[in-house]
């Protein structure tokens, strides 16, 4: 499974070149790097002011920034063996991304449910006590996240990195509202 840190916007209401946006900003705070073609996607390598954006934590945190030699670069890439950006399409509707390990808790009655689903409307429902709800309103503890867009940073563990401020306030002048992230492994 490979980690990931995911930045979404907390809008489902986005411009339709939001993905272009998204770059021409990496781009000019120099967070992308060269383009890393693999089958049907571009992802990018991280740019120089990666670890000026980016806060990882820990004592001594070790960030592979690099395709490991002796590995192709792509399927390094898929398999998460380096910090490297991705940004999906603009999803028409909202898009459920969990961690395998999350288990957001209903904000009605608080029980957790490990694999819960949206129905058709986009919400979710509590089979403990009937409570329908929009994802956002569930606890998450930054282990999903449901959103039309979002940016990953691909080879990030569960806490081992959070976006600095600048870096959401740039992305929520794009879209006239906040972003979140959250840490799922796909």
């Amino acid at each position: 499974m490979t980690p990931r840190l995911l930045c979404h916007p907390a809008t489902h209401a986005l411009p339709d070149d939001l993905p272009d946006r998204v770059l021409a900003l990496l781009r000019a705070r120099r967070l992308l790097g060269e383009p890393l073609p693999l089958a049907g996607e571009t992802r990018h390598l991280c740019g120089p002011a990666l670890l000026e954006e980016i806060t990882f934590l820990g004592c001594s945190p070790h960030i592979e920034l690099d395709p490991p030699a002796g590995e192709s670069p792509a399927s390094a890439a898929l398999a998460g063996r380096f910090c490297h950006w991705r940004l999906t399409p603009l999803y028409p509707e909202p898009r459920l991304r969990l961690d395998p390990q999350a288990s957001p808790r209903c904000p009605a009655c608080g029980t957790s449910h490990p694999s819960p689903t949206l129905d058709g409307t986009g919400r979710l429902h509590c089979p403990a006590c009937g409570h329908d709800s929009p994802p956002e309103a569930w606890r998450w503890k930054q282990r999903g996240a449901c959103a039309r867009f979002f940016l990953e940073l691909v080879g990030v563990h569960a806490g081992e990195a959070v976006p600095g401020e600048a870096l959401l306030d740039g992305l929520a002048a794009l879209t006239d509202s906040r972003w979140n992230f959250a840490y799922v492994r796909d």
